[in-house]
């Protein structure tokens, strides 16, 4: 049903009236709706409505993990995205129209007025890759170190609080913390089993350089590119921002590389060539090369333990066979998990 004309007022524009809604999806398992206003004086905007499906019985670890990333979502676009440069663009968000909640609600910039949201399902090009890069490097350097009077969400239980103003303490929705049943499915004998609870400790020191904010989903079906790109390197645009948490910037590169760019760009030396690439344009006071490189080979193994309790998905091969070769590697050189 098409909404009432409305008038919002956004910083970057007049008051409009939305003078038609479309409808462009419902939200995982029926948690509200994404829609397109068309409005009298910007092209369009989108809004996102958050109303969760009726439950019953006592705690819902998966719905309270999803209710959180929605208030995740709307802190991230309210409170943090106006710091990022625009070389980390992501869509700007309007003021609600009054009497409109702002725990149900948030209204975005359209990204598809510029972007092609609704890209190519196949792997990135190398240019593509590196615009890719660029932003991860840009939005990482921003934030690192986090703010320290940021409030971190625990991974949801029934014990814990959630919800509210803040990010997730831990970015990303694969960490061991979340997927203990799924990593109980992996043989005992499985080398994984050993290295696992490794690497995730590791990765969960605050303490190192690196230190910074992660989008926690970084794949292809939350990346646009430009529509109009120039003769310039493509430009991109990160959307859904619902795993925003605390970590080290190499899980974004590690999850992206290992799920949307051709096969043959990590072949050979091509994978240290990119994360390179991605380590050169940091701007993150002493964050040495060699400690990038060992917190991504933390980041793919621990990447590994995922695909292989969970299901393969993207360069699945790559990971696990880089992932046993950085484990062989460290057994060599002493390292005991």
């Amino acid at each position: 049903m098409p909404l009432a004309p409305r008038t919002f007022t956004a910083a970057t524009s007049d008051a409009g009236t939305v003078l038609r809604t479309e409808r462009l999806a419902s939200l995982w398992a029926g948690y509200g709706t994404i829609s397109r206003l068309h409005l009298s004086t910007v092209s369009s905007l989108v809004l996102k409505t958050i109303v969760p499906p009726p439950l019953s019985g006592g705690f819902d670890e998966s719905n309270a993990r999803k209710l959180t990333s929605y208030d995740v979502e709307r802190f991230f676009y309210r409170r943090l995205a106006p710091s990022l440069p625009p070389s980390a663009r992501v869509a700007k968000s309007f003021p609600l129209r009054e009497g409109m909640n702002p725990a149900e609600n948030l209204l975005l910039e359209d990204l598809d007025v510029e972007f092609d949201v609704n890209g190519s399902d196949s792997y990135y090009t190398l240019a593509q890759t590196h615009a890719v890069l660029t932003w991860l490097a840009s939005f990482h350097s921003t934030f690192s170190p986090p703010p320290a009077s940021l409030l971190l969400h625990p991974a949801p239980s029934s014990s814990a609080s959630s919800g509210g103003d803040g990010i997730w303490a831990t970015g990303t929705y694969s960490y061991l913390a979340t997927r203990m049943s799924e990593f109980a499915s992996l043989p005992a004998t499985h080398y994984l089993r050993t290295w696992a609870p490794y690497v995730d400790a590791r990765l969960g020191d605050s303490t190192q350089a690196g230190w910074t904010i992660l989008h926690g989903d970084v794949k292809s079906a939350n990346i646009a590119f430009a529509r109009a790109p120039g003769p310039a390197e493509p430009k991109c645009a990160l959307y859904d921002f619902q795993y925003v948490g605390t970590g080290l910037g190499v899980r974004d590169v590690v999850y992206f590389l290992s799920t949307s760019v051709s096969p043959h760009l990590l072949a050979g030396d091509g994978y240290d060539q990119l994360l390179r690439f991605y380590w050169d344009q940091l701007e993150i006071a002493g964050y040495e090369w060699e400690v990038c490189k060992r917190h991504a080979e933390w980041a793919v193994v621990d990447w590994a333990r995922f695909l292989q309790s969970w299901g393969e998905w993207g360069n699945a091969r790559w990971v696990a066979e880089r992932s046993k070769e950085f484990t062989y590697r460290w057994t060599k050189e002493g390292i005991v998990p």
